[in-house]
């Protein structure tokens, strides 16, 4: 079981019993004690039945129930709620089973997340007592042959308050479905490159793998030059990093400053794994184009430098401006009200006058 803190407010414990091959976390001990634990207690057929993830061995169409003890050791009930997760690559060039991709590769025919379910994802474990939770997996008839990944994951909110406010411990379990049999042949392509417009600046090669099974020992040695140039502008070293199975990596070259407008080259070497024997090596070349970027107004700098203060200027005019309006309104309406009173007490004394000659000529 591993604990890890995601926030001073979140502390997620990641409990991927996969072995060192199928998952290599950077964890840190955060408490010594976990709310719950969970243990495989039910798998049918699997390819090593001694791993503490599922690793189920099964055939098209085949349906298999998979279950789960989870132990409430604490004197009060507790509330899961739990969720599937189907693997990918992330950004760090490592598997992530602790959420879903915003888009899986097109290589991907059938997620984990298509394929199980759970009768409820509410679970509730009774204090100092376990609970037997079950999942069904169905596999379609045409799911082809290879390797699926995912994970099971189960969450509560602590409410004690030396664990901080909002606590959240989160236990996933891995799940890895073999489906006949493994996949032997690794396959590597490089789909594309670009310029990336977001922070970090850098280029992104869209490195695949399209087979259905887990690839590690990557290493990734890449650089970018002018078309039909050899000098290198920017180059990049990673190795121990891992695919998971048909997904791909954005791998990102980061750069010290903007590339110019024009066409360039990038150059890229591929190859896993480490040991000698199965060594497979892929070299990709790839022209993309820079170009020129659009000339920035003051206004737009201003804006970048000062996005709050620009924020609060498009509120605070606005407000100025009915101010300022309101105000004037204000003023007119006071002219002509003092106008008026003027002119009535200018025709009061007139008709006094008029009155007062009249008794003097009698």
């Amino acid at each position: 079981m591993f604990i890890k803190r995601k926030s001073s407010f979140m502390l997620v414990l990641v409990f991927l019993i996969f072995g060192s091959m199928i998952f290599r976390p950077s964890i840190t001990l955060a408490n010594k004690q976990a709310m719950f634990t969970i243990r495989k207690a039910e798998a049918g057929e699997e390819v090593n039945e001694e791993e503490g993830y599922f690793d189920l061995l099964m055939s098209p169409e085949e349906k298999r129930e998979i279950k789960l003890e989870l132990f409430n050791p604490a004197k009060e009930d507790l509330h899961l709620t739990s969720e599937f997760f189907t693997a990918y690559t992330n950004r760090n060039g490592e598997i992530e089973y602790n959420a879903n991709a915003e888009s899986y590769d097109e290589s991907l025919k059938v997620k984990l997340t298509d394929v199980i379910k759970t009768s409820s994802k509410e679970v509730k474990i009774p204090k100092e007592s376990k609970v037997v939770v079950a999942a069904e997996i169905t596999l379609p008839k045409d799911i082809p042959s290879g390797e699926i990944l995912g994970s099971w994951q189960f969450k509560v909110r602590s409410k004690k308050k030396q664990e901080g406010i909002g606590s959240i411990y989160t236990i996933t379990q891995g799940i890895k479905i073999t489906v006949d049999e493994k996949c032997e042949e690794v396959n590597v392509n490089l789909l594309d490159v670009w310029l990336n417009p977001t922070y970090p600046e850098g280029v992104i090669a869209k490195v695949q793998n399209d087979q259905p099974m887990i690839v590690e020992d990557v290493e990734y040695e890449g650089y970018i030059t002018k078309k039909d140039s050899q000098e290198p502008l920017y180059q990049i070293s990673q190795k121990k990093k891992r695919l998971a199975p048909n997904s791909y990596y954005d791998l990102l070259l980061k750069l010290d400053e903007q590339l110019t407008e024009g066409v360039y080259t990038y150059n890229l070497k591929v190859t896993t794994p480490s040991n000698e024997e199965e060594r497979k090596e892929w070299t990709f070349t790839k022209d993309f184009v820079v170009y020129k970027k659009k000339e920035k107004t003051k206004k737009e700098v201003d804006e970048r430098k000062s996005p709050n203060k620009t924020k609060k200027s498009q509120i605070l005019y606005p407000i100025v401006l009915g101010i300022g309006i309101f105000s004037f309104l204000l003023f007119i309406v006071g002219r002509i009200k003092k106008r008026k009173e003027s002119e009535r007490k200018c025709g009061a004394t007139k008709g006094k006058g008029k009155r007062r000659y009249k008794r003097e000529r009698r």
